[in-house]
């Protein structure tokens, strides 16, 4: 499922550090499914086209990585879509976090 992924950051990685990601993409014609499916490393909230998407904050640990599945398909068009992702990074070892 994950084959064609790749984690997307900064190329600086501080403690207690925020991100904010934009991706454009093109839609050929109306769609029926869309699913937008997202690991965060700690906490995120996408938004598609300017509206809501979805969102989640959990424990993380390298050697099991989480993931939400959003139904986005009533936010999505033919054309130009904007996607835009906010993140935190805790980036210190805690009770609910390892670094890795």
């Amino acid at each position: 499922m994950f084959t064609d992924a790749k984690w997307i950051w900064t190329e600086r990685e501080d403690k207690n550090q925020y991100v904010e990601i934009r991706a454009e993409f093109t839609l050929n014609g109306d769609i029926s499914c869309a699913r937008l499916i997202v690991s965060a490393d700690n906490e995120y909230f996408a938004y598609i086209n300017g509206a809501p998407a979805g969102g989640g904050q959990y424990d993380d640990f390298p050697m099991r990585k989480a993931y939400n599945v959003h139904d986005v398909a009533a936010l999505v068009k033919p054309g130009r879509n904007e996607l835009l992702v906010r993140a935190y990074h805790q980036g210190e070892n805690s009770f609910q976090y390892i670094a890795g």
